[in-house]
């Protein structure tokens, strides 16, 4: 769509926990102020693209982080730790994004880390209280009050 199309972009694939590729998002190289930094393809009628992207290192380190989005992902990857991104905070209340977590990290000992705003703390409570309830070993990550 046009969004997509505004601005150049890296385009990040998203794997689902068996490594099949199941979508992506791709990030304006420069936004210049844009909206929509982030932005993925049109679901096709009746479908949709996956809500979650894997990034198994395949190491034997059993914590894996969850992020808010791909960028926070990519940086968790990037520095050896094996994360999964939801494209977005809303997502935490999707069923089936929440199911897929807990299926896929179910032996893991899981670090929810969402952004430093009211929807990234409601991201990191949500997710952490559902992935708890199914059994998976889970802990929010805690920015601390930020003071003008």
């Amino acid at each position: 769509h046009q969004q997509y199309k505004s601005a150049p972009r890296l385009v990040v694939p998203f794997k689902d926990f068996a490594g099949c590729p199941i979508g992506m998002q791709g990030r304006a190289v420069a936004d210049h102020g844009k909206r929509n930094r982030w932005i993925g393809p049109t679901n096709p009628e009746g479908v949709f693209w996956s809500t979650t992207g894997v990034f198994d290192l395949g190491t034997s380190d059993a914590t894996w982080v969850i992020t808010e989005g791909p960028s926070d992902a990519l940086v968790a990857a990037g520095v050896g730790v094996s994360s999964v991104a939801v494209r977005g905070a809303a997502l935490s209340q999707n069923a089936h994004t929440v199911e897929t977590l807990i299926e896929g990290l179910a032996d893991k000992r899981v670090v929810i880390a969402g952004d430093l705003d009211p929807s990234g703390e409601d991201f990191t409570a949500e997710l952490a209280q559902a992935l708890i309830e199914a059994g998976v070993q889970c802990h929010q990550l805690l920015f601390p009050a930020v003071t003008a």
